[in-house]
């Protein structure tokens, strides 16, 4: 009998600001396992990272992840010195905060996109420098650097980008973000959806594409370093962060590829969390994560 070794989490936008006391409470309040946040240099304020840490410690809750900033500038694998030095410092940066809210490890993009195929192996060796330094960092704070799995053109978009990307690395230093709809055909970055038309499109379509299918052969591929995870559906052709089931992801079928390999960290719901309404939200994901599990027991065995 397959053991659900994993647990529950959410990628919620705790910060400062105005919604904290509330969204501290949705968070403490929720019986979610895990929470994974994202820094921002407001971040930085010691009385901050005090009141999350003891509201999450009242609830229960594990602070999972910290997810690096990305976007411009956010980019350690740019040909730019520049560029790629302000990258390599955000992440730092992540870290240090990772650090002080007793957060286990800080999710990090191993680039932006567009890149051309004859710029590739020049903006993954890039990468895996900074990574290098990066991960050392970490390891150094007693945490550890999870490269995401990006969907198109960006590096890592495949288990075996992946894993170049972290060649040289120790397992203890950096390990593996799979994010479930990340599986992407490279030419969605020429073809970005800029209309509800359009996305409406290529949603009637991803039934009839492979990539959604890849998804238990992933995890398999990535189990030995495989760390985290960020979870939602998707069309199968570009990104869309849904809840589960609303797309064409087999659940059971990845749930039961996480049993198989012993994945026993956070299943990290990386949909939408706004400040208003988030405890429903937040219900909404656990009732989900039930269903899934309900779905992966019933299966038919392989």
């Amino acid at each position: 009998m397959r053991e659900y070794l994993f647990r529950p989490g959410a990628s919620v936008p705790l910060a400062p600001g105005p919604a904290e006391d509330e969204m501290l409470a949705a968070v403490a309040g929720s019986n979610m396992g895990h929470v994974e946040v994202t820094y921002r240099p407001p971040c930085d304020d010691a009385g901050w990272q005090a009141k999350l840490r003891a509201s999450l410690d009242d609830g229960g809750v594990n602070i999972n992840t910290v997810h690096a900033p990305f976007g411009a500038p956010v980019d350690i694998s740019s040909e730019d010195a520049d560029v790629r030095a302000t990258g390599i410092a955000v992440v730092e940066a992540s870290i240090r905060y990772a650090a002080g809210i007793g957060a286990d490890i800080v999710v990090v993009h191993g680039s932006m996109e567009p890149i051309a195929p004859d710029d590739r192996d020049t903006r993954e060796e890039l990468a895996r420098g900074s990574l290098l330094g990066l991960a050392a960092r970490a390891g150094d704070a007693g945490l550890r650097v999870a490269v995401e799995l990006l969907p198109r053109t960006c590096l890592g978009n495949t288990p075996e980008g992946l894993r170049s990307l972290l060649d040289g690395i120790p397992p203890e230093q950096a390990g593996f973000c799979l994010d479930t709809n990340h599986l992407t055909p490279p030419w969605m970055s020429a073809v970005r959806a800029d209309s509800e038309r359009e996305r409406e499109l290529l949603d009637g379509l991803g039934g009839d594409l492979v990539y959604p299918s890849l998804l238990p052969g992933v995890v398999r591929s990535l189990a030995d370093r495989l760390i985290t995870l960020h979870v939602s559906d998707y069309n199968g052709i570009d990104e869309r962060h849904w809840l589960p089931f609303r797309g064409v992801v087999d659940w059971a079928a990845f749930a039961n590829a996480l049993a198989d390999v012993g994945f026993s960290g956070a299943f990290v719901y990386e949909t939408r969390f706004p400040a208003d309404g988030m405890a429903g939200l937040l219900a909404e994901a656990l009732t989900n994560f039930d269903d899934i599990l309900d779905a992966a027991r019933a299966a038919p065995a392989a």
